[in-house]
């Protein structure tokens, strides 16, 4: 096949940042995440209820988690098809998610490995290096930089992970230190308090291309956000190719949380508990005056565009991008419980079709006209919604 070759090919909904809770020996992996939530529960997750092509488990360094992929392929679940893992059809990508030291701030970086063999040679990178080699987002006491040369000498990818958010996100480490990051990323993440309207006014990601994962900790949350890429095949090379844009291969669309449902979306008050909505960027509480806030995403965007340390003050790049297009997850919409997400499932296959293509008369005879009202109007991006911040989340106004 011709690289050039459009027509050879095809679509493939993505989502790359998701974490294992244990594994199927019960080893814990992410301290925040169930039990429920092992390598298995999430492959049949993402492909049965998601809908979803790919998944990318960033606890790839674990060896508990390594040992559950291994378990799966000896039992046939799990099968190597021309190099790509495959779950009954569903893709896996092992990367590992890890939090170094960037600017003074501890940041969380990914890196995506392009096969088995890679994983492992990541993992014996890792393990005499932390403290505990199974936990997932192992603190990496060395500098940032041996991940970027692992990954671009290991043909991986490596991106950082929700760039925006206070808490480990890279922009929090100032734009002077997050730049020699930028330099080496082909990708951002831009977390779940941004979309790609908010993340263009910064003129040091117009060269970079955006990605809106889900960083889900519990199988419900898996696909809240994600990517649709225009790949070949569902490999780490190809997904490098989409994010740059070369040979056909391409970003077509981001799915995610409309950024004020976020919850770092806006400047809090620590001293009253206010969410500010005043225009940003606010970075103090405009109820009480304190200063003591955790300041919001859309006001760290504002804030850095509007002093020119992002390029041209309050000019956005042009920059041609994929449509943004907002979701909420259906467990999400009020009144919407278990049982009819079960029907829904069993009526549409999946709740991204659900969600993003199913009919509104068919959404009515399935759960009943007011939530199939609420299903549309999500869709249109038709919902009012009181901002999130300071690790509250934002909520939908009906």
């Amino acid at each position: 096949m011709s690289p050039n070759d459009a027509a050879a090919l095809r679509l493939y909904a993505a989502d790359l940042h998701v974490h294992v809770g244990r594994s199927e020996d019960g080893r814990l992996v992410k301290v925040s995440s169930p039990a429920s939530m092992t390598l298995r529960s999430v492959l049949e997750t993402a492909r049965s209820a998601k809908g979803l092509d790919v998944v990318a488990v960033v606890d790839g360094h674990s060896p508990a988690v390594r040992d559950d992929v291994q378990r799966l392929l000896d039992m046939g679940k799990l099968a190597v098809d021309g190099g790509v893992l495959s779950y009954h059809g569903l893709g896996l990508i092992l990367g590992s998610e890890v939090e170094a030291h960037v600017g003074g701030k501890r940041v969380h970086l990914v890196v995506l490995f392009p096969d088995l063999a890679a994983a492992d040679d990541f993992a014996r990178l890792v393990r005499p290096r932390v403290s505990n080699p199974v936990l997932s987002t192992p603190l990496w006491p060395a500098s940032w930089t041996v991940l970027a040369d692992w990954a671009n000498e290991a043909g991986g990818l490596f991106f950082p992970a929700h760039i925006f958010t206070p808490y480990r996100g890279l922009l929090a480490a100032g734009l002077a230190a997050a730049r020699p990051v930028l330099e080496r990323s082909a990708a951002v993440e831009l977390g779940l308090s941004a979309d790609t309207e908010m993340a263009n006014d910064l003129a040091d990601l117009a060269s970079l291309g955006f990605l809106s994962n889900s960083d889900a900790h519990s199988p419900d949350r898996i696909a809240r956000e994600f990517n649709v890429f225009a790949l070949a095949r569902p490999t780490v090379d190809e997904l490098a190719l989409a994010v740059r844009g070369v040979d056909g291969r391409r970003v077509v669309a981001n799915y995610g949380l409309d950024p004020a449902l976020g919850k770092y979306h806006r400047t809090w008050c620590a001293n009253c508990g206010h969410i500010n909505t005043g225009p940003p960027p606010q970075t103090a509480c405009e109820l009480c005056g304190s200063a003591r806030v955790v300041l919001g995403v859309k006001d760290r965007v504002a804030l850095l565009a509007s002093t020119g340390t992002a390029g041209s003050a309050g000019e956005k790049p042009p920059t041609t991008r994929p449509p943004y297009i907002h979701q909420v997850p259906l467990l999400d919409i009020p009144g919407l419980g278990k049982k009819t997400y079960r029907r829904l499932l069993e009526s549409f296959g999946s709740e991204r079709v659900a969600l993003h293509a199913a009919p509104a008369g068919m959404l009515a005879a399935v759960c009943g006209q007011e939530l199939a009202t609420k299903i549309m109007a999500v869709r249109q991006a038709q919902v009012r919604i009181s901002p999130g911040g300071g690790g509250h989340w934002g909520r939908m106004m009906w």
